[in-house]
């Protein structure tokens, strides 16, 4: 080549010596060209009725006059309801909680990711792990790594029917938000100018307006419930727990209603029966505040008339669950808890049962106060959180529960002691000043004294104080009982006797545990295989939940001979047994159906594998290390934590509803995270056993879940500006912010994609062949702030195609290669992108979707025939490479045989030399090599496609 300085210098790549071919973001770059974005070309405007939407109260759908049309409306009509049935969110407030944002994503393809597992989808992954770290920061403040549901001397069982008992619905009470004065009214009243007044509306409250303007005939209503408690920026879940019938507390409680905020934050009320909850909703309000929403089960009790009612007058939502989600409700999860917490200090200070109630009062105090290590509370307790204000320890911080103290009793007289022992029980509520405590004497009556102290360790370790405490818990025992037994029956049919010995209805009657046998105690059927099934035992569904399930004997009918036939081939074999269940019950199951089961639960070598479910107890025994000996010296010099296990074992609960007891050498393998939150939570971290690994271990689980959350993007907001999820939620937004930009967008997305559809009137029939389909709205928010709405089709749900899908694009090596050869022969490089490029090609799919709010009032609920190909079809890229390839064949132009979307077609140079003219297609990207390339893409490609005006020009990035 001769002179080439005069020949124009094309970089093939960036011209910077830090390029990396092989960065991450060019990557992003080339998959974001599949995201066309711009105007529809030749829009088909349809004429559109000019309503407000929020001028219309409501729309009256007419139903239909033909029978299909008629089955349609109404299939259409029961889906919605069964959607809007199955929702636990409130339709009406247009709002989001964080409880509900992974349930309605913008994006319906993540929702079906997510079910799959959570490990695909990052934001759930992040969100489960946040719940997990919670619960267990939780745990370890409470005492408590287990929720057990199994009933007790102190605690009911968890009863899986209670729920259905209640006729459930989805619904909630709102207390809608009052106008108030407007920002030209508060501008004149405060002296202050407009801008100043709206501002101030924006951060204030009028939760309780009146008319200025009305008249004295009758005076102004006295409810200022919603000004008199406090407003509280968070959500509260509630539920109730009972205790057993012979556990009736010395105040004569037998429930506990508990709330609980999404900030941890606890507050319990005690109650004699379930039908007191108003009367603790209405203590919660004046002690705690009013929140955002509360969130309760179906109980007829928690959405009783009178709940309804006063949730409206001070100003708060009431949320109702669906029957049967009782996962749904997180203070279920704090139930388990708080009953185990309680469970473990009553057996520590070895205190009466009946005093469950002061303990769970105690503990909820001390959580509230506790700065756990949680990622929401941001070393804060939840008190600081919730409030927003330090909360004061003063009157929980010196004693310990059931601790021994002296207290001053005036009334005595002389020679009685006006210094007494007594045992702490915490803080007294409504009695005295804060500083106030619950005081048990010796002859069991509880009294609130403010003046106590503490033993001396003189008297702790003197034989007189020691001969007074071991009288005073034996009075106290014989009349309250202890930490495990109840105080005995009273006599003289007093209200609140105990009897121990009171039986549950329905218990199981014992059963045969053996094969039913001859005279001489040989099986009845000589081919019994009992021998090999009985006492087996084997994961079975019982209820929502699988159960270990024993085989106990074979079945007989009434005639006392057994059920079914052996045969050695499984598939014949019919023999029946009957298996029982924890809860005593018993089933009959097929031995092929057993021996399905076993094989299904056991690994290659038939071993059972199984789930921990959590951790019981922990026992000690005398090979374990003391602390004294928790450090050695080691060859060097260096002292340094011992590394034992010894002696030290854990009883565990699995899945399964067994129980085992496992060394902690074998559990801290296997679980360690569960062992080291069951170690802090029982204060052991500080054993031999434990302290070279506990804090370790911890740790990385911290740092862990803080690298998925440092990962893991907010999506309900970009460039701080609100994203919608849905188009009444962009209604909403716009309503709040005072503009229609999200509502422009809508509208121009609408317009542009409106050629795509074919609207059909409700008495028009369908067109042969057509199917049902689906689409939604997703939303972005530009670099320059301007929101972007898109219109997608729900290809995910519809069926796959019969034939293949693909669409091709142009490699790098054949663009680099045109490039290369286009600058030694001077020929002219242009670029250009196809506005709406899936848009203009005709869909090769026959499907039909509901018009929505988005198609204008005047379309809602008709049935509209997609006639284009649409972002999200499944065949769409395909529908817009074979359009795009006969536009090229038609203008003369031939596909590379190495290269499909590489075309050329032969002409001649301006001196008569003969080339050939190239375009190289990347989905909506073209890139053309002529002398005449402007005019080529204008002119000819322009001929068919819409062309956008500002990408025709030499090219600056790789189809960019």
């Amino acid at each position: 080549m001769e002179n080439p300085g005069d020949y124009p210098l094309v970089f093939i790549s960036p011209d910077a010596p830090s390029w990396d071919p092989h960065s991450e973001s060019y990557a992003i770059n080339e998959a974001s060209y599949t995201d066309h974005k711009g105007e529809m070309v030749y829009p088909q405007e349809r004429q559109r009725d000019l309503v407000n939407r929020g001028d219309v109260a409501e729309v009256e759908m007419q139903r239909p006059s033909s029978p299909t049309a008629i089955d349609e409306f109404d299939a259409e009509e029961a889906r919605i309801n069964a959607i809007i049935a199955s929702s636990v969110v409130d339709v009406d407030s247009g709002e989001f909680g964080p409880d509900d944002i992974l349930k309605f994503k913008a994006d319906p393809i993540r929702a079906h990711i997510s079910d799959v597992s959570c490990v695909l989808d990052p934001e759930t992954l992040c969100s489960n792990l946040n719940d997990r770290i919670a619960q267990s920061k939780f745990s370890e403040a409470m005492g408590s790594t287990i929720a057990d549901e199994n009933g007790c001397d102190l605690f009911d069982a968890v009863q899986q029917a209670v729920a259905s008992a209640f006729s459930a619905s989805v619904g909630a009470a709102h207390a809608t938000t009052p106008k108030g004065v407007s920002a030209e009214t508060l501008q004149k009243v405060f002296r202050i100018d407009l801008a100043t007044a709206k501002r101030t509306l924006k951060v204030t409250t009028q939760l309780n307006s009146r008319n200025p303007h009305s008249s004295l005939s009758r005076g102004f209503s006295t409810n200022d419930r919603m000004l008199r408690y406090r407003r509280i920026n968070s959500y509260f879940f509630t539920d109730t727990f009972f205790v057993t019938k012979k556990a009736k507390s010395k105040r004569g409680f037998t429930c506990m209603q508990i709330f609980v905020s999404d900030k941890g934050y606890v507050f319990v009320v005690p109650m004699k029966n379930k039908g007191e909850y108003p009367k603790a909703l209405k203590m919660f309000a004046k002690e705690v505040g009013v929140p955002e929403y509360i969130i309760c089960d179906s109980a007829s009790e928690q959405k009783s008339k009178e709940v309804v009612a006063f949730c409206h007058k001070i100003g708060t939502t009431l949320r109702i669950l669906e029957e049967s989600t009782q996962w749904a409700n997180r203070a279920e999860l704090y139930v388990g808890l708080m009953k185990e917490a309680i469970r473990k200090d009553l057996r520590e200070s070895h205190a009466p049962l009946v005093l469950w109630d002061y303990c769970g009062e105690l503990r909820a105090r001390i959580f509230n106060m506790t700065a756990k290590d949680l990622f929401q509370l941001q070393g804060q307790t939840p008190h600081m959180a919730t409030f927003g204000t330090e909360g004061d320890i003063s009157n929980i911080c010196n004693f310990k529960w059931y601790e021994w103290v002296y207290f001053r009793d005036g009334s005595a007289s002389f020679p009685y002691m006006q210094e007494v022992l007594g045992r702490y029980l915490g803080p007294a509520k409504n009695e005295g000043n804060e500083m106030t405590m619950w005081i048990l004497k010796m002859n069991g009556n509880v009294v609130p004294r403010t003046g106590i102290r503490k033993l001396t360790p003189a008297e702790l370790h003197s034989s007189v104080e020691i001969a007074k405490q071991d009288s005073f818990d034996s009075a106290i025992h014989a009349k309250l009982g202890n930490s495990f037994s109840l105080p005995p029956k009273r006599s003289g049919g007093d209200a609140g006797a105990y009897d121990p010995l009171d039986e549950e209805e329905g218990s199981p009657d014992s059963i045969p545990v053996a094969d039913a046998v001859d005279a001489s105690g040989k099986p009845i059927t000589p081919n019994s295989i009992a021998d090999a099934l009985i006492n087996c035992e084997l994961l079975l569904p019982q209820g929502e939940v699988n159960q270990l399930a024993r085989v106990v004997r074979r079945s007989l009918d009434a005639n006392g001979v057994h059920i079914g036939q052996y045969n050695e081939n499984p598939i014949l074999n019919t023999a029946i047994y009957d298996l029982e269940f924890p809860d005593g019950t018993t089933k009959e199951y097929g031995a092929n159906i057993i021996a399905e089961n076993l094989l299904n639960q056991v690994d290659l070598d038939g071993h059972h594998s199984q789930m921990l479910d959590g951790i019981m107890d922990h026992h000690k025994d005398g090979h374990a290390v003391n602390k004294k000996d928790k450090y050695m010296t080691t060859k060097r010099g260096n002292r340094t934590l011992r590394k034992t296990t010894a002696g030290w074992k854990f009883t565990i609960k699995w899945k399964d509803g067994s129980t085992e007891i496992i060394p902690l050498k074998v559990l801290k393998e296997s679980n360690p995270v569960e062992v080291a939150e069951y170690v802090v939570a029982r204060n052991l971290e500080e054993e031999p056993a434990f302290s070279w690994w506990v804090p370790y271990t911890l740790r990385k689980r911290d740092r862990i879940i803080a690298s998925v959350n440092s990962r893991v993007r907010k999506t309900t907001h970009k460039y701080g500006i609100e994203v919608p999820t849905s188009v009444k939620h962009a209604i909403e937004i716009d309503r709040k912010n005072g503009n229609t930009y999200w509502q422009d967008a809508i509208n121009k997305e609408m317009i542009n994609v409106g050629i795509a559809f074919k609207i059909l009137e409700k008495e028009e029939a369908l067109p042969p062949g057509f199917s049902k389909s689906s689409g939604h709205m997703i939303f972005d928010v530009k670099m320059d702030f301007t929101r972007k709405a898109r219109w997608v089709k729900d290809g995910h749900k519809t069926p796959d195609p019969e034939t293949s899908s693909y669409a091709g694009v142009v490699s790098r090596e054949s663009v680099r290669i045109l490039l290369t050869h286009a600058a030694l022969h001077g020929i002219s490089v242009m670029a250009a992108d196809i506005r709406n490029a899936y848009l203009q090609a005709p869909t090769s799919e026959k499907h039909f979707v509901i018009c929505g709010d988005e198609f204008g009032i005047e379309n809602v609920g008709k049935r509209a025939l997609v006639t284009r190909a649409l972002y999200g079809g499944k065949v769409a890229g395909r529908d817009f490479w074979h359009h795009l390839r006969s536009c090229m064949k038609h203008m003369g132009f031939s596909s590379s045989l190495a290269d499909p979307d590489v075309w050329f077609r032969k002409a001649k140079r301006k001196n008569g030399e003969d080339y050939y003219e190239y375009v190289l297609l990347y989905v909506d990207d073209c890139l053309v090599m002529s002398e005449r390339a402007e005019s080529l893409l204008r002119d000819e490609i322009g001929e068919y496609f819409e062309l956008k005006e500002e990408s025709i020009g030499k090219p600056s990035q790789y189809l960019g």
